[in-house]
C-alpha cells in the first residue's frame, strides 16, 4: 500500500500540527502563569495581613497618650532622685554619728535594709526606712547630747602664755 499525499493533505496536516503545537505551548504557559499567579495571590494575602497587623500597632501607638506617660515618668525620676539623695544624707549622719559615738547595730542594718530596698527599686518602702533611720539618729544624737557633763568648775586663766614667743 502506497501513501499518496497530495500536497493539499500535507498542508493541511503541517497546519493541524503547528496548530496542536501551538496550542500545547499556550496551555503550559497559561498553567505555568495560573500557578505564579496563584502563589502571588497566597503572598499578597499574607502581606495584606501582615499590613493590617502593623497598622492597629500603628493606630494604638497614636492613641496612646505620650504626654500622660511622660508626665509618669518624670515624677517617677523625681521620686527615684530624692530617695537616693536622703539615703546619702542619712548615710552621712550615720556616719558621722559613728565618728563621735558607738552606733547600734540595728542601724547598720537598717541601712543595708535600706540598700536592698534601693536595689530592688522598692522606693516608697526605702524611704520609710530612711526616714525610721533618720528619726533613729536623731534620738541617738538627742540622747548622748543629754549625757554630756559640763563640769561646774573650770578654772579660769586669763594670763598669757609664757612659753613659745
Amino acid at each position: 500500500m502506497k501513501l499518496k499525499l497530495k500536497l493539499k493533505d500535507l498542508r493541511k496536516i503541517s497546519l493541524l500540527v503547528g496548530s496542536v503545537i501551538v496550542l500545547i505551548a499556550f496551555l503550559l504557559l497559561y498553567f505555568h502563569f495560573y500557578k505564579d499567579n496563584e502563589k502571588l495571590k497566597g503572598e499578597k494575602l499574607d502581606l495584606t495581613a501582615e499590613l493590617q497587623i502593623a497598622l492597629e500597632e500603628l493606630e494604638k501607638l497614636k492613641n496612646e497618650d505620650q504626654y500622660k506617660i511622660n508626665q509618669q515618668l518624670t515624677e517617677e525620676i523625681k521620686n527615684i532622685n530624692e530617695t537616693y539623695k536622703k539615703a546619702v544624707l542619712v548615710y552621712e549622719d550615720l556616719l558621722s554619728f559613728k565618728e563621735k559615738n558607738k552606733t547600734k547595730p540595728e542601724m547598720d542594718e537598717l541601712f543595708a535594709e535600706i540598700l536592698s530596698l534601693l536595689s530592688e527599686k522598692n522606693y516608697t518602702s526605702a524611704s520609710a526606712k530612711i526616714n525610721e533611720l533618720d528619726k533613729s539618729i536623731e534620738k541617738e544624737i538627742a540622747e548622748t547630747v543629754g549625757t554630756v557633763v559640763i563640769p561646774a568648775q573650770i578654772p579660769s586663766n586669763n594670763e598669757a602664755p609664757n612659753s613659745g614667743f
